[in-house]
């Protein structure tokens, strides 16, 4: 997941010095684990956010927002 985030944020170019990133909250526990993740992103802040599903990214620079999620199959 943390490799997706990465990933994801080099290929967006944002002007602003700040990119917030909205993530599930059980995603954001399981990211503020890792050592140094927070000062490897010091350019990102992220958010928990309980309405998305795991894995799913709400992003947010200059305004743009961008969200990739799953598709939740409908039985």
């Amino acid at each position: 997941f943390e490799k997706k985030i990465k990933s994801f944020l080099k290929n967006i170019n944002c002007f602003e010095e700040k990119i917030t990133i909205e993530i599930n909250d059980k995603d954001y526990v399981a990211l503020c684990k890792i050592e140094n993740f927070n000062s490897d992103n010091a350019k990102s802040i992220f958010l928990p956010n309980q309405e998305i599903a795991r894995g799913d990214i709400i992003l947010n620079c200059d305004g743009m927002y961008y969200s990739e999620k799953t598709i939740k199959k409908i039985k």
